[in-house]
């Protein structure tokens, strides 16, 4: 079975940006989310302190997902630039080779 690992580089590392202003743009969103819910006067309100609560945990697991994907999206990084570097490698070797050989 063969399979494809053909890659555009630059399509993958524009993807990769793509994710990370996703990431930084809903982050920037449940921080004002956040801090309006934190922001209320009435302390004593049942209704403000559930949405608070929610706004809470809402944060923490935006936090862990973010902290997930942002190791994910390291390892791609790596990923797409150790396959950069190995397509330039054979590039290199396969040029040498033809330099020796005769074009």
């Amino acid at each position: 079975m063969s399979y494809d690992l053909n890659i555009d580089e630059a399509r993958a590392r524009n993807w990769v940006a793509d994710v990370e202003n996703e990431i930084r743009i809903v982050k920037d969103l449940l921080t004002k989310v956040s801090t309006a819910s934190t922001t209320t006067p009435a302390e004593e309100d049942d209704i403000m302190k559930g949405i608070e609560q929610t706004c809470v945990t809402m944060r923490n697991f935006w936090d862990k997902m973010c902290s997930g994907f942002s190791g994910l999206i390291d390892n791609l990084k790596q990923a797409i630039e150790k396959m950069a570097n190995s397509t330039n490698e054979v590039v290199g070797d396969v040029n040498e080779v033809r330099n020796k050989v005769g074009s």
